[in-house]
This record gives structure tokens, sequence and C-alpha cells, in this order.
């Protein structure tokens, strides 16, 4: 008695800030294998290049985990893997609730040298953590060669005091 499989419903794509499903035990072997390796540059230019989001997931898991030295290197190279996602996966990243990847996300779209997320890098300085803030400040700087703030751990009126500045300035300058 043969009977096709179920084949399931296609499934709705994911709400912004929310990651498709992943296997988890792929992603831990991943991470573990970055967080105990012998030879970590090596492991991790190869987390780093690898493709699918299993391993950025990984990355992200690791970083936490790791000591400054290694925690500066890794941080560094999801930027630089990030840099190969589109404008509309970075821009769903930009909202993501790991603050890893936000932060990640942010230095990728100054990265890239595109101005179309301008707006996105806008929009993070209110961000309620201060790395993804500093990250999104950082490459509004390198993108538009201007400064307009916030320094580092501000308060939130002058976050929203520096964001106004940068949105009068794009309304005015920075879609040209």
């Amino acid at each position: 008695d043969f009977r096709p499989p179920l084949i399931a419903p296609p499934s709705a794509p994911p709400e912004p800030g929310v990651r498709p499903p992943v296997d988890a035990k792929t992603i831990a072997e991943i991470r573990d294998g970055l967080l105990n390796a012998d030879d970590f540059s090596a492991v991790l230019r190869s987390v780093q290049e690898a493709k699918g989001s299993d391993y950025t997931t990984a990355l992200v898991q690791a970083i936490g985990k790791l000591t400054a030295d290694k925690k500066y290197q890794a941080r560094e190279a999801l930027a630089h893997r990030l840099t190969r996602m589109t404008s509309k996966t970075l821009r769903t990243m930009l909202t993501d609730k790991d603050d890893e990847l936000r932060r990640g996300a942010a230095l990728a779209c100054g990265m890239k040298e595109g101005k179309d997320h301008l707006p996105d890098l806008i929009d993070r300085l209110l961000d309620a953590t201060p790395m993804v803030v500093q990250a999104a400040r950082a490459s509004l700087k390198e993108l538009t060669g201007k400064d307009f703030g916030p320094e580092p751990d501000a308060e939130e009126t002058a976050r929203k005091k520096a964001q106004a500045e940068w949105n009068k300035w794009y309304l005015t300058e920075g879609k040209m």
C-alpha cells in the first residue's frame, strides 16, 4: 500500500529579526570546534569563508565564550563574513535579537561601501546596546566622511540628538 510522502506547505518568510530554523546539532559542532581549536586562526578562517547560516549562527554563539583577543578576531571575521550578504539580509540582521549579529551587520554595511543602508544605520543609533550604536556610528562615518555622533556610552537623549542630526544630513545631502 504505497502512499506518497506528505509535503509540508511552504513556510512564510521569516519576520524581521527572526532567523529561519537551523540545525542545532551542526551549529553546536561548529561552535565547539571553534572554541576548542588548536589552531584558532585556521578554524576561524574556515568558518568565516564557509557558506550557510549554521556557520554564522555558530560564530555568533562562540563570540561570547571567547577570550578578549580571540573575541576581537571572531568579531572581525563575523563582520567580513556578513559583507557577502544581500542588502535585504543585512537589513534583517540589523534588527536581530542578538547584539553580536546586529553589531556585525552594522560593521558589514560600512565595509560594503554602499549607501543604501544609511537609513538603517541611522536607526541603529537608538539601539539599546552601546557596541551596536558605535558600530553603526563607525559605518556612518566610513560611508559619509561625516560624524554627528553619538559618543560612546551616550545617554538616550544624546543618541536621539545625534540621530536627528544624521537624519537632517541624510535628507539634505545623503540621498545624493
